[in-house]
Parts: structure tokens; C-alpha cells; sequence
């Protein structure tokens, strides 16, 4: 499905409403946009993917691999 769209001076465009639903991209949201040569690749970014990786950063801020790993041979020696 291809659709004219308008550019603003400050370069931004509307997504047409048939277009955002059929490739599920919800509102407010977030997409990936890149450039594949002369073309724009527009992604939707599901929202509980970037929640989940909030969640996991926060998480995981104080992981440190090595004390884990030490603990897990102290673990197998007990037993």
C-alpha cells in the first residue's frame, strides 16, 4: 500500500492512520526509522519491549558477572 504524504518545514510527516494499523504501530509509541540506500524503513517498537528493557537495565545495574560465576563454583564445591 503506498500513500503521498506531505513534509513540513521542520521535516516531519503523519503517518496515515490505514498505515499505522496495518503495521500495529500504536499511539503515543515509538518506531526505529533507518535508511537502506535511497529508502526509509519505518519499525514499530512495541511498548512493552522498551518497558521490559527499563525494567531489566535498572535491574541488572549492579550486576557484576564475575561474583556470580564465584559463588556458583563455591555452590558446586559444597555439594
Amino acid at each position: 500500500m503506498g500513500v503521498v504524504v506531505t513534509i513540513d518545514k521542520k521535516g516531519r510527516i503523519v503517518l496515515p492512520k490505514k498505515i499505522r494499523e496495518s503495521v500495529e504501530i500504536r499511539t503515543p509509541g515509538k518506531v526505529l526509522i533507518s535508511s537502506k540506500g535511497k529508502k526509509i524503513e519505518i519499525v514499530p517498537i512495541d511498548t512493552r519491549l522498551l518497558r521490559a528493557k527499563r525494567i531489566a537495565s535498572r535491574k541488572l545495574r549492579d550486576w557484576k558477572e564475575e561474583e556470580h560465576r564465584g559463588e556458583k563454583l563455591l555452590m558446586g564445591m559444597k555439594g
